[in-house]
This record gives structure tokens, C-alpha cells and sequence, in this order.
């Protein structure tokens, strides 16, 4: 997995991703932290807005990323 969007955004910026990279959409994820983990197992880059927690152990969790952005 490429990119993995936690939170309810969406559209035509995250369209143009989806046609070069594989993203994954789960809006709920962020608010179970072991679902959240588990979408992060393959992930190179994290979306979120406002509401989900990274926290230390989250992202020593995803072994991948290399990047998380906050869109809006």
C-alpha cells in the first residue's frame, strides 16, 4: 500500500493520487488505534485532517512511512 487516508476527505486531488499510486480509504480508522496500526502495516504515506492521534508508537509501528500530511 501507498498512501492510506484515516479520515472522511476526499476528491479530486486524492482521484489524481489514486491513478499513480495505491491508496487505501478507510474514514473510521482513526478512531480505533489497533485498526489504524494495522492499515499503516505496508504504508509509505499517511493522510489525515484533524482527528486522528499520531502518536510515537504509531509511527514506530509503520515500519514504511516515510511521510504524513494533513490535508485541508
Amino acid at each position: 500500500m501507498d498512501v492510506v487516508v484515516v479520515e472522511d476527505v476526499w476528491g479530486p486531488p486524492f482521484e489524481r493520487l489514486s491513478a499513480d499510486f495505491a491508496v487505501h480509504r478507510d474514514a473510521e480508522a482513526w478512531r480505533d488505534p489497533a485498526r489504524l496500526a494495522a492499515a499503516l502495516t505496508d504504508a509509505r504515506a499517511l493522510v489525515v485532517r484533524n482527528r486522528t492521534r499520531v502518536t510515537a508508537e504509531l509511527l514506530a509501528s509503520a515500519r514504511r512511512l516515510e511521510v504524513v500530511a494533513r490535508a485541508g
